[in-house]
């Protein structure tokens, strides 16, 4: 009989308004014929509302030192790491703590970075070149792909026939062949929320109908992770969930649909939670077009408290702009129906857009007063992978190149509005500059065509004339688990 690995998954991403990471508890689940597997999450202490940024930057050393502490305790075969955008300066701190600490793990990195890097003949093995500490990527949906490389592990055989990944092999690095889509996501075990401890999160767990997205906004690299929209049938969701009632005793969820309205299936779903009344509640996103006034009285009938609409901006210029594929009356009147289905709205905007003037950006702002979200949350425009490429098509000689490596942007928001909203310009820029590795601070962004100065402005008049109250979400969600008082 083969001897079972032992296997430590890591999320880097801060975590402390919900459950743990529903990809991980996905490879978990893949993993478990293979593997013992134990977890460590990045989960802040103390009261977060009040932590500072020194602060925050202490505890995220301690958990770079905690891993590096539980390599050396339990002696893992494989360490996987899963990286955002946000969080990969600190997964590649991650990766070099496990390995300084003995035993040369074989460590593993996913998520939604690594898919995003690999997408590009520019960037496709940046990760490697930028840790010599990480073996293998890989790249795109992970289950089976983890599932293949934990049996040639066991077997101590190679990774050239392992599609959807890339190696380190000597000086060289290694791209297999894609590895295709999975077509039916019920054929797929519950993500294995056992592995995980809890106690130390809040009875919140994330859960998802559906992968990929049918929109093609601009300003997402969804389709880089998963390149085709595909849904889970409405009996298998209800399944899970009472899976995770029984056994986690947990009826609470953030959904992580790119937008749960788009699956065709939805109304049947809650159909059947209405039927078996589970008394399950969730927050989800929605696109605007795709609800009505039936849809959301159902929806908040199955469980439903908040829905969440990437509003984006106020000029319909600018929406075309992003190719959002709305217009703004179809916003409007998502919300109004929204709030008359007893919900409450939040709502994503952006500043910043390429090409947004301030006429463009005065019309948002005074969009989103006329909206009158319960929640508002105001974001810079990130350029996304497809920004790049038409970059470097439209400019093949171009010499730009980004310190990925020196983002590290996954922070609490209450920081990043406290550069907008309460500090002075000189403070915002240096923290700005700390989180975004320095990347076009005192200049031009070469992708949005705004400088720093500019786009700092504009948030921070946005963040003082409208509702700012980002933890709500949380707070309601906490409600229905039973972790504070209504």
């Amino acid at each position: 009989m083969t001897e079972r690995l032992n296997m430590l998954l890591v999320d880097p991403n801060h975590n402390n308004n919900y459950g743990p990471h529903l990809g991980l508890a996905y490879v978990a689940a893949a993993s478990k014929p293979f593997a013992k597997v134990n977890t460590e999450s990045f989960l802040l202490q103390g009261e977060v509302d009040n932590l500072t940024f020194p602060g925050f930057l202490d505890q995220e050393r301690a958990f770079v030192d905690q891993v590096g502490k539980t390599v050396a305790k339990n002696a893992p075969d494989v360490v996987g790491i899963t990286a955002t955008i946000g969080s990969y300066q600190r997964a590649l701190r991650v990766a070099e703590a496990v390995k300084s600490h003995g035993g040369n793990p074989l460590v593993v990195m996913g998520g939604p970075q690594v898919s995003i890097l690999s997408s590009t003949n520019k960037w496709e093995f940046r990760v490697f070149e930028d840790s010599p500490h990480v073996d293998v990527i890989i790249r795109g949906e992970g289950e089976k792909t983890i599932e293949e490389l934990l049996g040639a592990v066991q077997k101590g055989e190679g990774f050239n026939d392992i599609q959807g990944m890339s190696f380190r092999d000597g000086d060289r690095f290694v791209a297999n062949p894609n590895r295709p889509v999975i077509k039916n996501l019920d054929e797929l075990a519950f993500p294995d929320w056992g592995v995980f401890p809890l106690d130390d999160f809040d009875d919140v767990f994330y859960l998802s109908t559906s992968r990929g997205c049918v929109a093609k906004c601009k300003f997402c690299d969804e389709r880089a992770i998963f390149p085709r929209y595909k849904f889970r049938s409405p009996q298998s969701v209800v399944a899970e969930m009472e899976r995770n009632a029984t056994e986690f005793g947990v009826t609470t969820y953030r959904f992580g649909d790119s937008s749960l309205t788009t699956n065709p299936r939805l109304a049947e779903m809650c159909d059947l939670l209405i039927e078996n009344n589970l008394g399950v509640s969730w927050l989800a996103y929605a696109r605007a077009d795709q609800v009505s006034p039936e849809l959301l009285v159902k929806l908040k009938a199955a469980g439903q408290d908040v829905i969440y609409f990437g509003v984006e901006t106020g000029s319909q210029e600018m929406l075309d702009a992003v190719s959002k594929g709305l217009t703004l009356d179809d916003t409007k009147n998502a919300v109004r129906m929204a709030k008359e289905a007893g919900m409450k709205v939040k709502g994503s905007i952006i500043l910043g857009i390429p090409g947004e003037t301030e006429e463009h950006a005065n019309a948002t702002i005074a969009f989103v007063k006329e909206l009158n979200l319960d929640i508002s949350n105001w974001h810079g425009y990130t350029p996304s992978i497809q920004d790049y490429n038409a970059h470097f098509v439209a400019h093949p000689d171009s010499k730009l190149d980004l310190n990925w490596a020196g983002m590290n942007t996954d922070v609490p928001h209450h920081l990043e509005t406290y550069a907008r909203e309460v500090a002075g310009f000189d403070e915002a820029w240096m923290m700005d500059k700390h989180l975004r590795g320095g990347q076009f601070p005192e200049g031009t962004n070469p992708i949005t065509g705004h400088d720093y100065s500019t786009v700092h402005a504009r948030l921070q008049r946005a963040i003082a004339a409208t509702k700012q109250n980002t933890h709500m979400e949380a707070v309601l969600l906490a409600e229905r688990a039973g972790k504070v008082e209504k």
